[in-house]
């Protein structure tokens, strides 16, 4: 199954290339990336992009995984894998939530250079600073590092 947001910042163009790295290793959760490789790329904000660097570092520390972009709504996973991971959420956190859970089942995720067009605010683009805070609340709570924490009962 393959995740495009539909917003048009993003190019199918992209899609074979996700898709190889699939079939070489299919039990990989595949996400686009807008920050490696030489890909065209045009992010009209800064403050975006930073944020989601910031973002994304944060949630690489607290998983002990380095992934580069945590928010791109490009992915490409097996349909089977994607209904076991019993997803709860259905707005911007939905990428931390499959990939902080699809990690905590000792899976890889693989990244793959993507095109990125963004849109301006006045075209429609909806993220916003309340977004980022929930985004950061959410890979908190998803996180590897939260599970290793939680209460456990004893064994006897």
């Amino acid at each position: 199954m393959i995740i495009h947001d539909a917003d048009l910042e993003y190019f199918p163009s992209d899609v074979p290339e996700m898709f190889e790295v699939a079939k070489m290793n299919p039990s990989c959760l595949v996400i686009g990336s807008r920050t490696i490789g030489k890909k065209n790329r045009n992010n009209r904000y800064k403050i975006t992009y930073l944020g989601n660097k910031i973002l994304t570092s944060f949630f690489s520390l607290i998983n002990f995984y380095k992934v580069t972009d945590i928010a791109s709504c490009y992915w490409l996973i097996e349909t089977e894998v994607l209904k076991n991971l019993d997803i709860k959420e259905n707005g911007f956190a939905i990428e931390v939530e499959v990939l902080s859970k699809f990690l905590l089942g000792g899976n890889e995720i693989l990244e793959v250079p993507i095109n990125y067009e963004g849109r301006l605010y006045s075209e429609g683009k909806k993220i916003k600073l309340k977004d980022g805070i929930y985004i950061f609340i959410k890979i908190i709570k998803y996180s590897k590092l939260l599970s290793i924490f939680k209460f456990r009962k004893p064994t006897y």
